[in-house]
């Protein structure tokens, strides 16, 4: 059995520089999102269910229009960084840890 991959990105450890060069601009915003979102549960489970650290998160990213921009230029400033670091670095100077 023979196993198709759609893209590259998948086959290569998913560096920061491999989402930016790999991936097509909503493949990466889903990608980044997916992030969020696991960083917004892991914040709301290590507050003890604490919804405010996890709120933070989820208004950083959906609602302020330029984090988007700034967690791709952090992605090219840093392409041997794991992604989840990078978000979670911004995210944390936002939200803190």
């Amino acid at each position: 059995m023979s196993l198709a991959v759609a893209n590259d990105a998948a086959a290569q450890t998913m560096t920061a520089g491999v989402v930016m060069e790999k991936m097509e601009g909503r493949d990466r915003y889903t990608y980044v999102a997916g992030i969020v979102e696991g960083l917004a549960h892991a914040r709301f489970v290590k507050d003890a269910k604490d919804t405010q650290g996890r709120a933070c998160i989820y208004t950083w990213f959906y609602n302020d229009k330029a984090t988007i921009q700034k967690i791709y230029e952090a992605f090219e400033r840093y392409p041997g960084t794991l992604p989840g670091a990078i978000v979670g670095a911004l995210a944390a100077t936002k939200c803190g840890v």
